[in-house]
């Protein structure tokens, strides 16, 4: 986060009773904080990962930092943003984090624009959410939609948003559930 809005945001957790849990770190290295404070007392928790993707070594430094991670910290919701200019580059990114071995890897992406036109401009986002809630990959794959829908230039290009488990089995273990 940037200080100004790391100060913001930091303002309305006093007022929140579990406020003593909610920690923010700027300005930082947030793959150095997530080490730190990885796992917490609760063995319980939601990571919020949002780099900024500056350099082209971004989507590597998030798979490193996620393995550091995944031994300490199995029960922890990640979820990880990441912006979608290349397709190709996005597609290789979500396939190494399923390589890592993450058994719930949920997937979820909006595309503005289609990426193969212009692949160096931000034509949508994506979330990469591993150990996700239960049922949650139904609730975002119709707000993908409608986000898309709303935001999206339907005319030059057919906006789309959707929402996929990327390992598998969970998607079969999961619905027989309901």
């Amino acid at each position: 986060l940037q200080p100004g809005e790391g100060d913001a945001l930091s303002c309305l957790f006093p007022k929140h009773p579990y406020h003593r849990r909610v920690y923010l770190h700027t300005p930082a290295d947030g793959y150095r904080v997530w080490k730190a404070h990885v796992p917490p007392l609760e063995r319980r928790g939601l990571i919020l990962c949002d780099p900024p993707y500056e350099s082209d070594t971004e989507f590597e430094s998030v798979i490193k930092a996620y393995m550091a991670h995944v031994k300490r910290f199995q029960t922890g919701t990640v979820v990880i943003w990441y912006p979608i200019k290349s397709g190709r580059d996005t597609s290789e990114f979500v396939e190494r984090m399923k390589q890592v071995g993450v058994s719930k890897l949920l997937a979820c992406e909006v595309l503005l624009r289609d990426p193969e036109i212009e692949p160096n401009r931000l034509n949508g986002s994506g979330l990469l959410i591993l150990n996700p809630p239960y049922l949650l990959k139904d609730d975002l794959d119709s707000y993908a939609k409608w986000l898309a829908g709303a935001l999206g230039d339907g005319k030059k290009w057919g906006a789309r948003g959707r929402c996929w488990w990327v390992t598998a089995d969970v998607h079969q273990k999961w619905e027989g559930v309901r």
